[in-house]
């Protein structure tokens, strides 16, 4: 949350979504890499220019 100054709703909902795939650790809790914390800022940015989640799934899937 620090590193996107994104709340833990948004992160979750952005996972939820398929933006981003964190991996667990045993006791279940999220691991971000930087890939993922690369990629919550990016959504970010998306939704500060206004681009919907449609929008920024068919961006996103576009770049690989």
């Amino acid at each position: 949350m620090e590193m996107t100054d994104l709340t833990a709703r948004q992160i979750r909902y952005y996972e939820e979504q398929g933006l981003v795939k964190p991996d667990r650790n045993e006791g279940n809790q999220r691991m971000f890499s930087l890939f993922d914390i690369e990629r919550l800022n990016m959504v970010k940015a998306y939704i500060e220019k206004g681009i919907n989640i449609a929008g920024i799934k068919a961006i996103m899937s576009s770049d690989g």
